[in-house]
């Protein structure tokens, strides 16, 4: 039974499955094929007698093959744009009961007929290999020029050093892969302008680069080509040689699976739903992924707040809260998004991440790091709290709740970094958490007699000292006895 959190990850992917190496989907029943492009479908599971045959019904527009014995799979290629049919046969082994509950093995025919439509493909995927601290420039061809600017899926990996409309200079910084985005604007013969999509992936790899090749400029031709189609849409298919992708390595980067890439949107807000992830499968097989508590959201810019994925306490429940540490499945060449992920920023000296547009983003999904496990002690003893206990005059159980988590989460963090700036004092947090408040309430304050707005700060002071001291007591239980900085000096 799917959940009401599924149908809505289910909706979303709609909006996102832009990823697919050609512009059309298939829809069901029908198996969509960019031109030059293969799928393929295995049969892994099905008892084969023997290999089957396959055989197209116009090999003019999609050819067949079966790679494998009887446990294989069958490749479909696209040739040209249009629609037919492919035919799988063979024999398969079946057990059937008898009498007496005997089992009996049979052989018996198998017949399937699958509907193969043909589409254009537009989009130009290329792959570059630079080593660490190696730049390369690529030209793109004489007549495309870039429309967008480039979107990065892991800074941490590689950095775009520039970009202009004719050409764009990367360089490597550290071993890992990451994906560039970008529309190409192209002049056709007709004079009239089409904008079409292009993506390189970056594979960084470990090592020095050549003497005298520390900073190379190639054409885009010159690039490793995966599947790019030439004037008269034939298309040249060259795989990176096995060595380098040995050497390539996201151990530190999740999800870690090869054709398997996650971005990430802020929504603005540092506590709660703090914004959307993304999932894409760029592979032709089915991957599952578990999104772990405590997935750290790591901000390349030192002045942008980093963020941890968790089921943080909030007035109103987080859409995505439900998908924390479930597996997700996820279809060859689709992507889905969790929205209104939940989740926390641990550095309070630093600002907040601003709501971002067009899938920009200053952050890297990391596994969980060495600090997350305090964290998440730290809010589920928060979840136990008997809040009521506390006899608040002015704040409700749920916002109560939410503000001591925030602050522990804060003069936690502070413990184990030590960082600048960072010392959480009980003083500090009281008066983080009544500067928030008077902003919120900017407009009832400034309407009440200074009497009675006097005496209604009394209370909301008074409210927010209780929770101060909640905050302490969760803080003194589950920050580490020494700091980083501690450990380090012994």
């Amino acid at each position: 039974m799917k959940t009401p959190g599924i149908k809505l990850l289910m909706a979303a992917a709609c909006v996102v499955i832009v990823s697919a190496p050609f512009n059309a989907l298939a829809k069901d029943g029908v198996v969509v094929v960019g031109e030059g492009h293969s799928r393929s479908n295995s049969f892994s599971t099905t008892p084969f007698e023997s290999k089957p045959t396959v055989e197209s019904k116009d090999p003019s527009i999609a050819s067949v093959s079966w790679k494998g014995e009887e446990s294989g799979s069958m490749v479909i290629t696209g040739v040209k744009e249009g629609t037919t049919r492919v035919r799988i046969r063979g024999k398969i082994r079946v057990t059937e009961i008898g009498p007496g509950a005997k089992k009996i093995l049979t052989v018996k025919p198998y017949s399937r007929i699958i509907t193969v439509k043909v589409v254009k493909s537009d989009r130009y995927t290329k792959v570059a290999v630079i080593f660490v601290k190696q730049k390369m420039s690529i030209k793109f061809p004489n007549r495309y020029r870039k429309s967008t600017p480039v979107k990065n899926s892991n800074r941490r990996v590689v950095t775009v050093t520039s970009q202009t409309r004719t050409r764009v200079t990367i360089r490597g910084v550290r071993v890992g892969k990451s994906r560039l985005t970008f529309l190409l604007e192209v002049k056709l013969k007709s004079g009239k302008k089409k904008k079409v999509p292009a993506n390189i992936l970056v594979k960084v790899i470990d090592g020095k680069p050549p003497k005298g090749k520390e900073h190379v400029s190639i054409g885009w031709d010159d690039m490793l080509i995966l599947s790019v189609p030439d004037a008269k849409g034939k298309r040249k298919i060259v795989k990176p040689k096995k060595e380098e992708d040995k050497k390539v390595s996201m151990l530190e980067d999740w999800p870690a699976q090869d054709g398997v890439y996650c971005s990430f949107k802020a929504s603005g807000l540092n506590y709660g739903a703090i914004g959307d992830l993304t999932i894409e499968n760029s592979t032709d097989k089915p991957v599952t992924v578990t999104v772990p508590p405590g997935l750290l959201l790591d901000s390349d810019d030192p002045k942008i707040q980093d963020l941890y994925v968790a089921d943080v306490p909030t007035e109103k429940p987080c859409a995505g809260a439900g998908q924390i540490g479930k597996p997700i499945t996820i279809s060859p060449y689709a992507a889905l998004a969790i929205k209104d992920i939940p989740g926390f920023c641990p550095d309070g000296e630093k600002d907040a991440p601003a709501a971002e547009t067009e899938g920009q983003s200053v952050y890297t999904a990391c596994k969980p790091d060495d600090k997350s496990g305090p964290l998440l002690e730290a809010i589920a003893a928060v979840k136990k709290m008997d809040v009521g206990a506390l006899k608040l005059d002015v704040f409700g159980e749920k916002k109560a709740r939410a503000m001591i988590c925030q602050g522990a989460l804060w003069r936690i963090d502070s413990r184990i970094d030590e960082a600048p700036d960072n010392e959480f004092t009980s003083e500090k947090l009281k008066a983080r958490f009544f500067e928030a408040f008077s902003t919120s309430a900017k407009a009832a304050l400034d309407k009440m007699p200074p009497k009675k707005r006097e005496q209604a700060e009394t209370v909301v002071k008074d409210d927010i000292k209780k929770l101060v001291a909640a905050a302490d007591f969760v803080t003194k239980k589950h920050a580490p006895k020494v700091s980083i900085k501690e450990a380090l000096d012994v």
